[in-house]
């Protein structure tokens, strides 16, 4: 920076996608609102501004770190309003200048200025790199036409001036914001006619790659026509030679499934058009392979595939109280259910929606009621699902298009009468891609879910027969339009006394054979389960007891392994050990009154 360089202070509007270069007019348009406080404060004709330009990358608001440090000064030319408080202006670029400070922010920008002189260089260097650039850009024009040839007279006329040769390079070609510049930043002569040079070499190895490409691609067309009229040469000769084609076969195939399954007229129909397409397409088309996996699906889906439901309350109760303790309440509501669905089998019900929190067997609930009545089972995790094609399926224009998880399930499941578990319900999401708690309304709606459209298969599809149960930790945070439609039963935490008998009854059985202790099991005293209940877990479900039980188990599996004790006692005293120091402080009941 030069102590003698001439300074000024002028206002400050900042660039960060448009370069303005001296001796050039250009068009901004202007919508910050510091921006366009600048303008209507500078009204008046030729108004002077100084353009920074922001740097690459740079984020956060306007500072001297983030501009660049050379701009330009320019001159207001026209100014037209725009809705949207904008304005499009119509500026001049006059010279580069350096900057030096911000002297203002509010109510916009101001910056310190100083003039700087450029240094021309090696006059014969400068000539020689303004020669390349025309030989570059005479080569440019003739590997593409795009660029105008308007502008190589200009160039010409402008040679004994490399600095403004330069500028008209930077201002002319297709160039980002970045390579722009390289040329605005580029002070001196010398080194901006030869950022001009690297530029213009850089644009036509651009062209040549694209050329390229361009060539390849039309080499791979005629290719494929060539392959196209061979193949068809391949299938007049096979079809002489008694040969079966392969098109021929699915499509007889998938025709006679469709037969045996007699659907509905207008799921035929479609089924029927997509096998007349199949027959009529080269096994070799990337279509073909779409449509097959298509009809493929179609054909999974359990078309008419009903289990037979055995509702006997006894055994329900059986198996209700064989998987889970106490919950009496839930299991009578359950046990209500079902007996509905016993006496009236086309009993449109409710939608039973198990509520919750975590650990206290709601999805296992669903699963035992499935097990008792015989259907098959299906978990379905809307948790985080924020597409609503997760539900209703993508569109097959798609790339990878698939169904949607309802009829996906049913697939898995294997019969139209499943029991569908939609677990998480109250974690299910919307964004710009649909509301997914909007198409699952449909789903569960029994009034029009017998007719239910999967956006992939794009026919309709009888849900009717299918027992839907959903999950949800907070009901506060599942949709009201979807919560209307849910009968909800609340699953409160077990007491200390449930706890304890889960875990004798399920828990350790199930933690001693998953860790191989079963044969020669420790003993866990109720005092030790108690402990690590009251200690070691502070939850509504029993997932942390039976983390903690699974922690012993893997202690004691090493001990028994390193030749310690093979069946210790786990009690009040040994559950440290086990376990390390206590997590939570356990509250008693204060029988008398406190002082105060």
């Amino acid at each position: 920076m030069s102590d003698d360089a001439a300074r000024s202070t002028l206002p400050l509007l900042p660039l960060q996608s448009t370069v303005v270069f001296p001796q050039r007019v250009s068009t901004v348009q202007v919508g910050a609102e510091q921006n366009v406080m600048l303008l209507a404060e500078h009204a008046e004709p030729d108004a002077l501004v100084v353009l920074g330009f922001r740097r690459p990358g740079a984020t956060g608001p306007t500072q001297l770190e983030t501009l660049c440090e050379v701009a330009v000064v320019g001159r207001v030319l026209d100014r037209l309003k725009l809705p949207g408080n904008c304005q499009r202006i119509t500026i001049q670029g006059l010279h580069r200048v350096r900057l030096v400070a911000l002297t203002q922010e509010q109510p916009y920008h101001q910056a310190e200025i100083e003039d700087v002189s450029p240094q021309t260089g090696d006059a014969f260097k400068v000539n020689v790199q303004v020669q390349k650039c025309l030989n570059l850009y005479e080569r440019l024009l003739g590997a593409e036409r795009d660029h105008p040839k308007e502008l190589q007279q200009i160039l010409k006329t402008n040679v004994d001036d490399p600095g403004r040769f330069a500028d008209l390079i930077g201002g002319s070609l297709e160039l980002e914001y970045a390579e722009r510049l390289q040329i605005i930043e580029a002070v001196d002569i010398d080194a901006r006619v030869e950022a001009a040079v690297e530029l213009l070499k850089a644009e036509l190895d651009r062209v040549k790659v694209a050329q390229e490409v361009e060539k390849k691609a039309k080499g791979d067309i005629e290719e494929s026509r060539r392959e196209y009229y061979l193949r068809q040469q391949m299938r007049t000769i096979r079809k002489q030679l008694g040969d079966e084609d392969l098109s021929q076969k699915d499509s007889d195939g998938y025709a006679e499934q469709l037969q045996a399954l007699g659907l509905d007229e207008a799921v035929s129909r479609e089924a029927e058009r997509e096998i007349e397409r199949l027959r009529h397409i080269q096994p070799s088309s990337s279509e073909y392979q779409v449509i097959k996996t298509y009809l493929d699906r179609f054909f999974a889906l359990p078309w008419g595939k009903e289990n037979e439901e055995h509702i006997d309350l006894g055994r329900v109760r059986e198996t209700l109280d064989a998987g889970h303790f106490g919950l009496s309440k839930v299991k009578e509501r359950i046990l209500e259910f079902l007996a509905v669905r016993k006496l009236n089998p086309g009993h449109k019900g409710p939608i039973l929606c198990f509520a919750g929190p975590p650990g206290v067997g709601k999805t296992s609930l669903g699963q035992a009621i499935a097990e008792a009545i015989g259907r098959g089972f299906f978990r379905i995790s809307v948790g985080g699902v924020r597409d609503e094609a997760e539900i209703r399926g993508h569109r097959r224009t798609y790339v990878g298009a698939l169904p949607g998880k309802i009829l996906n399930g049913l697939t898995r499941a294997g019969c139209m009468n499943p029991l569908l578990m939609l677990d998480e319900i109250d974690k299910i999401g919307s964004d710009h891609r649909g509301d997914p708690a909007s198409a699952l309304l449909e789903v569960l709606d029994p009034e029009q879910n017998n007719s239910f459209t999967d956006h992939y298969f794009n026919v309709p599809f009888d849900l009717s027969k299918v027992l839907f149960v959903c999950t949800a930790n907070y009901l506060h945070d599942i949709p009201r339009p979807l919560l209307d439609r849910l009968e909800v039963i609340s699953i409160e935490g077990y007491t200390e006394n449930e706890k304890l008998q889960i875990g004798r009854r399920h828990l350790i059985p199930k933690t001693l054979k998953e860790h191989g202790l079963a044969d020669e099991p420790p003993t866990f005293t109720d005092e030790g389960v108690l402990e690590v209940i009251r200690y070691w877990t502070r939850e509504a479900g029993v997932r942390n007891l039976q983390r903690s039980l699974a922690k012993i188990c893997r202690k004691v599996a090493r001990e028994r392994v390193e030749g310690g004790t093979s069946a210790p006692e786990i009690g009040p005293a040994a559950a440290p050990r086990y376990l390390g120091p206590q997590r939570f402080v356990h509250d008693e009941g204060v029988d008398a009154d406190a002082v105060g």
